[in-house]
């Protein structure tokens, strides 16, 4: 019998930081559409330009959920990982009792 395969810890360590990646991504793209908003820039050129950073800034925003979603994923997984070597290393340790 083996153990299921998997660092839980790490799993869980890599899903924070791409969380805490994904908010910060979140933030960039938040801080630009507001400082866009504040521009006094007009004409056609002006709103070329908006259209191309509102365009970008959903695109940021979008990976960003996107990054939570897999983060979320990740830590679900950790757990499935982790419960699945407790239940292999009972079974295992029951196993060694019979002998």
């Amino acid at each position: 019998m083996y153990l299921a395969p998997g660092d839980p810890a790490s799993m869980r360590a890599a899903a924070a930081q791409l969380r805490l990646r994904a908010e910060t991504l979140g933030r960039v793209a938040s801080n630009v559409d507001c400082d866009v908003a504040a521009l006094t820039y007009v004409g056609p050129a002006a709103d070329r330009f908006r259209e191309a950073i509102a365009t970008s800034s959903s695109s940021l925003h979008s990976m960003s959920a996107r990054m939570v979603n897999v983060a979320d994923t990740l830590t679900r997984q950790a757990a499935v990982v982790e419960e699945q070597q407790l239940l292999q290393a009972a079974r295992l340790q029951a196993d060694q009792g019979m002998y």
